[in-house]
């Protein structure tokens, strides 16, 4: 193994342009796979954090017909009852940051001239103070600690209704019991989410105001939210077993109601896909002109070896060899330039906004261990593999033939 590197590296070196230019395709490749890993693993992070702390949390916990979607006599049989006792035994479980009560409840919203239909979600902003951090707040300082009917508005809603902050807004609904409520409550805050429909359609009120419109003292669902979004499934474990002595009521982890999130995943699977085989043919035909050129050129000296007593497999193992290490050191070389490579770019504070949104977010590349791994073992594999064809028409040559083929 020692006389076939240093014979190999030798190869490499007789004509240091040519593998110059090798190594710069290989290395081009490497980076290119780590940096589209690396914005795939920002955009996901990205939905992740939204969904997890400003919508869904980790878990929910809810009663089966709520999942399942059923429409029942009694509306109030698909909520949770005594919500209060539920929420301190999971809110004991070691892995869990806070849990807390949710009601979205459809809604009027009115300022006495016009009328808009909105969703209202309700939830316990004194637990539950990481939503209104991930909103972007346009106008005023959201829910305030004493007060319990408030009402924050998207950025869409507050240009239909012209309202005003301290202003009074009359909120229509329909009770579980069929009967029409109303609350009145006042205007406190103007989000913007990015997306133009979300900030058409949706307000945030507290609880108490969601179960007084509602009229009941339970709560859609219990949204959990963990110190770390590892360890997901057994977390969800944990949370069935306290559910045991209930069987109505069922937890599921956020990414079963995240939608946007498994589209947005299986999006970027099929891109780096794309990318990685469209960079791995684009290295694979540059190395295969490269070595194909370089061992015609030793036709004569591949005889000479055969002449001496080696091997066809040991010639084609020093032929195979000069290309798994063409693409082993364009990785090696490659994984502290695409580091570096991430890094400027994250820190140009480029802006993309995405489609249907109305904010721009700063894009940053985040490769893991694993982009890196399986950028390597993509280049490496594509190296090995073209040197494999021009490897095996040089060796089914006769000692003769090759011999007198650079004379």
């Amino acid at each position: 193994m020692p006389l076939l590197f240093k014979l190999a590296l030798r190869n490499l070196t007789r004509n240091r342009m040519r593998t110059f230019l090798n190594l710069t395709m290989v290395i081009g490749a490497f980076c290119s796979i780590v940096i589209f890993k690396g914005f795939s693993n920002f955009m996901l992070f990205a939905v992740e954090d939204g969904m997890t702390n400003g919508q869904l949390g980790h878990i929910q916990v809810a009663t089966t017909s709520m999942w399942a979607g059923d429409s029942l006599k009694k509306k109030e049989d698909g909520y949770i009852a005594n919500p209060d006792q539920l929420e301190k035994n999971i809110a004991q479980l070691p892995r869990v940051k806070q849990v807390s009560g949710r009601a979205f409840v459809p809604v009027l919203l009115s300022n006495s001239d016009k009328t808009v239909g909105a969703v209202a979600i309700g939830y316990n902003p004194n637990i539950e103070g990481n939503i209104q951090k991930s909103l972007f707040m346009q106008e005023g300082e959201g829910f305030s600690k004493k007060q319990d009917y408030e009402i924050i508005v998207g950025a869409g809603i507050q240009n239909n209704l012209h309202l005003k902050m301290g202003q009074t807004v009359s909120v229509v609904s329909q009770s579980l019991a069929g009967s029409m409520s109303s609350v009145e409550l006042e205007m406190r805050g103007v989000f913007k989410t990015g997306f133009a429909d979300i900030d058409a359609s949706t307000v945030y009120i507290t609880l108490k105001a969601a179960q007084k419109l509602l009229d009941t003292n339970r709560v859609e669902r219990l949204a959990i939210l963990l110190k770390s979004g590892d360890h997901l499934e057994e977390a969800v474990q944990q949370v069935q077993g306290v559910l045991k002595t209930d069987q109505n009521l069922i937890a599921k982890d956020w990414k079963q109601s995240a939608l946007l999130f498994r589209q947005v995943t299986d999006f970027y699977a099929i891109q780096n896909l794309v990318v990685e085989v469209i960079l791995s043919v684009l290295v694979f035909f540059g190395i295969l002109n490269t070595i194909g050129m370089s061992i015609y050129e030793r036709i004569g000296e591949i005889g000479t070896m055969r002449a001496l007593g080696d091997q066809r497999s040991d010639v084609l193992s020093l032929l195979l060899f000069e290309g798994l290490m063409l693409g082993v050191i364009g990785a090696v070389i490659g994984i502290p330039l695409a580091m570096g490579f991430s890094s400027l770019f994250s820190s140009l504070g480029v802006e993309l906004v995405m489609p249907g949104a109305s904010l721009p977010i700063v894009i940053e590349i985040r490769p893991v261990t694993k982009d890196f791994i399986e950028a390597a073992c993509a280049v490496v594999v594509t190296c090995f593999i073209s040197s494999l064809w021009p490897s095996l028409k040089a060796i089914r040559l006769t000692i003769v033939d090759a011999l007198r083929a650079n004379s």
